[in-house]
This record gives structure tokens, C-alpha cells and sequence, in this order.
């Protein structure tokens, strides 16, 4: 599918499938006027927002340049908007379940700071805390454990970490309740980094930060931790840690923390 120019408002760019309608684009203008701008020189750089078109989910990120550096680096393609397009489009080709980004557009450039949208296709389910949190029998929890422990060891198998891996940016959904099977999305980029070979002190604050998500959680117990542990152990492919150093490595890093 190739991308078209699109338009909406001031900002302009390029669009695939429902973004390169003209009644999308007009949607997509008045919604880009609602984001708060921040003021020079601040750190509050983004912001999130659905956008409902014609019976679907859309999710319009605003990313905004209040500092030199990031309007240096947007100059250069470098900003966090590419970056997440970039990441996206990188996770996808590997494999990785993560939602499509539909358009990209930009306002602004040289006298004014620039300013960009990502549009990204909304995904089923709920956030993994969301799901932990509301009622789940133990088969359906175990089958969670088992689908996230894959889900991560794909990702460091790929050379990709993640600097902010947490409940909140992952999206479960239950495909088969019979099963029962669940896919699992990640849904915030932004602190996504792709790399040859990840470190092993990097594997383990990935598993540690997810672990932490969930310490102040009944529903999740320290067997289904140790268990997610084993899982994700057992799917790596690349270079990996015996399991019971896994654990002590993971572990002792929580306790510090």
C-alpha cells in the first residue's frame, strides 16, 4: 500500500488507508487544535488522544519541540515522532504485534517550533494492569504469564530493548477464551531502542521494571512471577542466562530497587 499527501489543518504529511480519506483528514484537523502547546523551553513534549472515525478506534499522538535540541533533532529527522514511526515500522518486519502507524505529519520547521502528529490504528484488548487487575481465572492468568514471557523474549531475541517496559504500555487481548490464548501489543515506542546485541544487565532491567508493575497486585503472585521467569527463559533464542541465575539476578535487582 502506497502512502498519499495528506493535510489536516496546518499540518501536512503523508497518510496510508483511512488517513488518506479527506473526511479522516478534516477529523484529524479539528481534533490536532485540541492539544495543549506547551510553552518554550518546558519538558511536557507529548500527548495522546483517540479519535473515533466512522465506527473505528484511531490514536493521534502530538509531539511538540519546546527545547533547542529537540527542534535540532527534528531538523534532521531524529525527532521522537520518527522515532516511534521508525521503531514501528522496525518491530512489525520482525514480527512484533504493535499498532500501525497510519500517518505522520509535521507543522513548522525553521521560525517556528516544529510540531508533529503520528496516527497510529487503535488495537482490542486493555492494558496488561488493566487486565490483571479486573477477573481472571488462573488458567486464563497462567495463559497471560506464558504469551508475555514469549512476547519479550521475541523482543530481546530482535535486538530490541525497551528503556520504560512496563504493565501500562502493553496491550492484552484474549483471542480464544477456550483456549485460551491472548496476543500481546506494545504500544508505547518512544523509549524503544533497537540494537544488534542487547546486554544481559539490559534483559534484566526489562524483566525487573514488568516484575515491579505488578507488586502491589493480589491477583499476580511470586509463583506467577517465577513462572513468567521460566517461560522466558525457555523462549529465547539467543544468548541467555541459566535459569536459576535469571532469578537471582532479577530478584536481588527488585529488592534493591
Amino acid at each position: 500500500m502506497s502512502a498519499a499527501a495528506i493535510r489536516a489543518h496546518n499540518y501536512r504529511g503523508w497518510g496510508l488507508g483511512a488517513a488518506a480519506l479527506p473526511g479522516f483528514q478534516r477529523a484529524l484537523g479539528a481534533l490536532a487544535e485540541s492539544f495543549d502547546h506547551p510553552a518554550p523551553g518546558t519538558q511536557r513534549d507529548r500527548q495522546i488522544r483517540p479519535m473515533e472515525w466512522e465506527g473505528r478506534t484511531y490514536y493521534v499522538k502530538y509531539y511538540a519541540s519546546p527545547t533547542l535540541k529537540a527542534r535540532l533533532k527534528s531538523l534532521f529527522n531524529h525527532s521522537k515522532a520518527h522515532n516511534a514511526h521508525r521503531c514501528a515500522r522496525r518491530l512489525r518486519r520482525v514480527g512484533i504485534a504493535t499498532p500501525r502507524v497510519l500517518a505522520h505529519l509535521q507543522r513548522g520547521r525553521w521560525a517556528h517550533p516544529p510540531e508533529h502528529l503520528l496516527v497510529t490504528e487503535g488495537v482490542a484488548g486493555q492494558t496488561l494492569r488493566a487486565t490483571l487487575r479486573g477477573p481472571i481465572s488462573t488458567p486464563h492468568r497462567r495463559a497471560l504469564v506464558r504469551a508475555l514471557a514469549a512476547f519479550l523474549a521475541r523482543l530481546h531475541d530482535a535486538g530490541v530493548y525497551h528503556g520504560d517496559f512496563s504493565a501500562f504500555n502493553i496491550m492484552a487481548q484474549l483471542t480464544d477464551p477456550a483456549r485460551p490464548s491472548w496476543r500481546v501489543h506494545l504500544i508505547d515506542l518512544d523509549a524503544v531502542r533497537s540494537l544488534h546485541w542487547i546486554p544481559q544487565r539490559r534483559q534484566i532491567k526489562n524483566l525487573d521494571e514488568l516484575g515491579r508493575s505488578f507488586l502491589r497486585l493480589k491477583e499476580v503472585s511470586t509463583q506467577d512471577r517465577l513462572r513468567f521467569l521460566h517461560h522466558y527463559a525457555q523462549s529465547r533464542r539467543g544468548r541467555r542466562l541459566p535459569l536459576r541465575q535469571l532469578k537471582e539476578r532479577v530478584c536481588r535487582r527488585t529488592a534493591r530497587r
